[in-house]
């Protein structure tokens, strides 16, 4: 759009100038003229205009007060993108002055129509021509830079400070997100010129906006016109507090590689209103290929960076075990795992919980704590009750992908219908172990103190380590369990032959089978043996067939039940058969 502005005392006549040039160069770029009688009506109409003039046309001899070619020369010094033609009689002194000001042309009077309609056509071709130069040129510098640009974080930088170097004054730029419970939305990633508040982090469903979800579906460049208003600026809200209105023409631009839309920017105008030409929107739709262009790129780098950063994290754990003989190790694949992770997201609160691999078993709801740092202190791997769990059995359960909560767990219980823990986390990722599409346990990294202490990157990343080792994990710990039962049935069968010489070895003056029952009870208990929290023995009374409680060995709760095998770990540890150590002990009294 060209804006033209006529100052000319004999307002009849300049009237009969405006029809003449609307109807003449009606082809040209849509054109407007206005009309003022003074340069003191001009003057202030000039500074405040939105969108600014391009061409004024003033007659040099303005009757009483300032002449024409006066206030021209101060207006070219304040406004140097404004074109003016000056009609004037022929004089050689103006004429030099007009040529010093930097005056288009000058026009003798009376003035020939030919002659001006010629001199606007030509003005405003040059105007749309050196436009275009000029945005092309800024267009290609963009795109230069962008192309010695790698990463999300450089690219993103120069498309939304190239929005506003092309003369928009705000430029937003939103991420695509897509997950199960919203299928797309959008989070406001970075933004510049006339900034909204909250905008970063800020998620907007697909549905909650029109205009960015053309762009999106469409994968093309939207332009817009009228009022825009409302939460973000691209929603239908439109009573919003604080909300500046946005009308004139903008437009959503959808960052484009082979698998959809990766993110929309939009371009917008918010304090004046105006129209875009045809070739600026040629050379936005320039600016989109290249912006759409680098983006693709942008995450294609991300991508392989990440990659060979997992690759080496993973290749480093296998590498560590592997080189102490233990590639099967559950405690020291996760011992080293934890030292691989705390470099990326810091924390003193670990967990790695694991389903019992027997469905039968796992149904009772207990959960293996195979590695857990609770405040920065390493506890032994140990059985969780099914009454002690809470989010994290709920999320192995619910086999889900990986849950980054940066400011606290709140939501998320709420969102799972839990209530609330002893102490609610201010910041938790959690990452399904699966295999195979089952979820065989889950590692949780807690924080206590903070929020926002890891960023969405770190979780990432860290749950793509964990979940690149979910097979490495799951073979260490079917291993520890097999292990495990076969050395509890070794020692039980190891132990019904002792328990049978213990019988024989008893001293008289004991009650009968003392030895033999406390030993079968002990075994029925002990944490190494079956493991129940109490067992009691009940013989028959011959004499009137009753049953009277002969012995009993165990706790009332399997808490104390608990604390007890806990306290006979190291115990148990030091022997390499603990029910001997036991034997030794009983025999011993």
């Amino acid at each position: 759009m060209i804006r033209m502005i006529i100052v000319d005392d004999e307002i009849d006549s300049a009237k009969l100038l405006q029809k003449r040039l609307l109807r003449d160069l009606q082809s040209e770029d849509k054109l407007t003229i206005e009309l003022v009688q003074s340069v003191e009506e001009a003057a202030p109409r000039i500074q405040v205009a939105s969108p600014p003039f391009d061409i004024v046309l003033a007659d040099n001899s303005l009757g009483p007060g300032r002449e024409g070619l006066d206030w021209l020369e101060e207006l070219r010094k304040e406004h140097p993108d404004i074109d003016c033609i000056l009609f004037t009689d022929l004089n050689e002194s103006v004429a030099e002055r007009a040529a010093e000001a930097g005056i288009y042309r000058y026009l003798t009077q009376p003035v020939e129509p030919k002659e001006l309609i010629w001199c606007v056509r030509s003005l405003i071709k040059q105007r749309v021509t050196d436009f275009e130069r000029q945005w092309l040129a800024l267009v290609n510098q963009i795109g230069a830079k962008l192309q010695l640009a790698t990463t999300i974080e450089e690219i993103s930088d120069i498309i939304v400070h190239g929005g506003t170097e092309l003369g928009f004054n705000r430029v937003e730029f939103w991420r695509v997100i897509s997950g199960k419970r919203e299928p797309v939305h959008f989070v406001g990633y970075k933004q510049a010129g006339n900034c909204l508040p909250r905008f970063v982090g800020f998620v907007m469903p697909h549905r909650c906006s029109e205009h960015v979800r053309k762009a999106y579906d469409d994968l093309s460049t939207k332009f817009f016109d009228g009022w825009m208003q409302g939460r973000g600026y691209v929603s239908r809200k439109l009573k919003v507090r604080n909300s500046p209105p946005q009308h004139g023409e903008w437009l959503c631009i959808p960052l484009v590689n082979d698998q959809g839309c990766q993110a929309v920017v939009v371009l917008q105008e918010p304090e004046r209103s105006t129209q875009l030409r045809a070739e600026e929107k040629k050379l936005l739709d320039l600016f989109a290929q290249k912006a759409s262009g680098a983006w693709a790129r942008a995450l294609l780098y991300e991508y392989h960076h990440i990659e060979d950063k997992i690759n080496r994290v993973v290749q480093r754990i296998t590498q560590e075990t592997i080189l102490h003989g233990e590639p099967e190790d559950l405690g020291k694949l996760l011992t080293v795992l934890y030292d691989e992770i705390k470099q990326i997201t810091p924390t003193h609160n670990f967990v790695v919980a694991m389903k019992h691999h027997d469905p039968k078993i796992d149904a009772k709801g207990w959960l293996r704590y195979a590695f857990h740092i609770k405040e920065g202190t390493i506890l032994k791997p140990y059985w969780r009750s099914p009454s002690d769990q809470g989010l994290i059995r709920n999320f192995i359960d619910q086999n889900s992908g990986p849950c980054f909560c940066p400011v606290g767990t709140k939501r998320e219980r709420q969102r799972r219908h839990l209530g609330p823990p002893k102490r609610f986390a201010k910041g938790w990722i959690a990452t399904p172990l699966s295999v195979g599409g089952e979820t065989i346990g889950g590692v949780f990294i807690e924080e206590y103190e903070r929020q926002d202490v890891w960023s969405k990157e770190d979780a990432r990343l860290v749950s793509a380590i964990i979940l690149r080792l979910s097979h490495f994990i799951q073979s260490a710990w079917i291993i520890e369990q097999r292990t495990h039962m076969a050395q509890k049935r070794d020692l039980l069968q190891s132990a019904n032959e002792k328990i049978m010489a213990l019988a024989q070895e008893q001293p008289s003056h004991l009650k009968t089978d003392e030895w033999l029952w406390h030993a079968t009870l002990t075994l029925a208990t002990a944490h190494y043996g079956f493991a129940f929290n109490r067992a009691m023995l009940f013989l028959l009374d011959e004499r009137n067939f009753d049953l009277y409680g002969r012995m009993g060995i165990g706790y009332l709760t399997p808490e104390e039940t608990i604390r007890a095998w806990e306290a006979l770990d190291s115990i148990s540890e030091e022997s390499a058969d603990p029910f001997d150590q036991y034997i030794a002990q009983l025999t011993s009294f």
